[in-house]
């Protein structure tokens, strides 16, 4: 719906596939929940730039679900770039910048 009313590219679509990713996370289908995530990426590092808060919590996110998925050295990268992003960005005592650290942390383990 969004897609259809605002194009492929814009805030409201990558927000919607970032939640619907989410959702799909928690029903274990990682594979959409994955190709969602990515595009909502892309999308939100077009419009807001690669160091915006908002694409931290999706390379975050992301970067969580390739944790569970085993792929450590892809996710890792993302978990880093998400916490470099919110250290400049946020508080140091933030709780997206303390979940992205913790995401990390399980990488790493």
């Amino acid at each position: 719906m969004f897609e259809e009313c605002f194009g492929p590219v814009h805030y409201e679509v990558a927000a919607t596939l970032h939640n619907l990713a989410a959702v799909l996370v928690t029903k274990r289908n990682y594979q959409e929940a994955e190709e969602n995530y990515r595009r909502a990426l892309s999308i939100k590092e077009r419009l807001l730039g690669a160091d915006s808060p908002d694409v931290a919590l999706t390379c975050s996110n992301l970067g969580s679900l390739l944790t569970v998925l085993g792929r450590r050295s892809e996710s890792v990268p993302l978990l880093k770039s998400a916490i470099a992003i919110l250290e400049n960005r946020l508080t140091p005592a933030h709780p997206e910048l303390a979940l992205a650290r913790e995401n990390l942390r399980k990488a790493l383990s």
